[in-house]
């Protein structure tokens, strides 16, 4: 028997298809309007909230950052959650993100944006949140 190559595909929901094995994550979005500049070399950076009216276990996470900056690897991006907080490795990276699995998603879910380091900008205009398989 031959081992199969899964072929992930980021889609403009946020969520992800595996070579349509185990079909599109699909769910329920919500977004928030930053429209801020982020500070250049600022700890603290830019925080954005979304609420999610939702009770129940996601499967996963999806995410949509709509931000630019003249060199992205100055960005620490954190997505918070209750008591778990996880870093985002590239803007690009939509998910899902597993780590909320067997947490409720309702409530408050926060992301923050900070330029580590000087000598570039960056602008911030919103961002989406995919509950998938809600």
């Amino acid at each position: 028997m031959k081992p199969v190559a899964l072929l992930l595909v980021a889609l403009p929901s946020g969520c992800a298809a595996y070579n349509g094995i185990f079909g599109v994550c699909e769910g329920a979005t919500y977004s928030s309007y930053v429209g801020q500049s982020i500070p250049d070399n600022n700890d603290t950076g830019v925080t954005s909230t979304i609420s999610v009216p939702l009770t129940g276990y996601p499967d996963g996470i999806g995410l949509r950052l709509n931000l630019e900056h003249e060199l992205e690897s100055d960005l620490q991006i954190r997505l918070a959650h209750g008591s778990s907080v996880i870093e985002i490795e590239d803007v690009g990276d939509h998910g899902p993100f597993h780590q909320w699995d067997s947490m409720d998603v309702g409530g408050t879910w926060t992301i923050t944006v900070a330029d580590r380091y000087a000598a570039d900008t960056g602008y911030w205009t919103d961002w989406e949140l995919t509950v998938c398989g809600e």
